[in-house]
C-alpha cells in the first residue's frame, strides 16, 4: 500500500489504483479503513485477477524468464538484504517447481 497525496493507493505495474470505500470514495492513507479496503482489494485480486491485470499479449513466456526479469527489476530497487531473500525464494523454491511452465 503506497501513498499518492493523502489517499491509499496500490500499484499494479505502473498503474495506481486508489482504494475506495463501499460508497466509492477514496480512503485516506494510514487509516484503519484503508487497511480494511486493502484487504478487500487483495481478496478481489485473488478471486478474479483478470479484473485488474490485463494480458500483455505476449505468449510463450516461461516462469524462468519471468523470474529473471523480476530479479533484474528488484535488484536495484530494494535493500540488499531483502534482495537476497527474494532471490533465494525464487531460485530454491519457485523455479524448481515451475521452471518449465508457461
Amino acid at each position: 500500500m503506497g501513498k499518492l497525496g493523502k489517499y491509499a493507493v496500490v500499484r499494479l505495474g505502473d498503474k495506481p489504483i486508489y482504494l475506495k470505500d463501499p460508497q466509492g470514495r477514496n480512503v485516506k492513507h494510514g487509516t484503519p479503513e484503508a487497511l480494511t479496503t486493502y484487504n478487500r482489494f487483495c481478496v478481489e485480486l485473488q478471486n478474479n485477477p483478470a479484473v485488474y491485470v490485463m494480458p500483455s499479449g505476449t505468449e510463450g513466456v516461461t516462469i524462468q524468464e519471468l523470474c529473471a526479469g523480476y530479479i533484474a527489476h528488484i535488484e536495484g530497487n530494494i535493500h540488499p538484504s531483502n534482495f537476497s531473500h527474494y532471490k533465494t525464494i525464487i531460485s530454491d523454491f519457485l523455479l524448481p517447481l515451475y521452471r518449465h511452465s508457461h
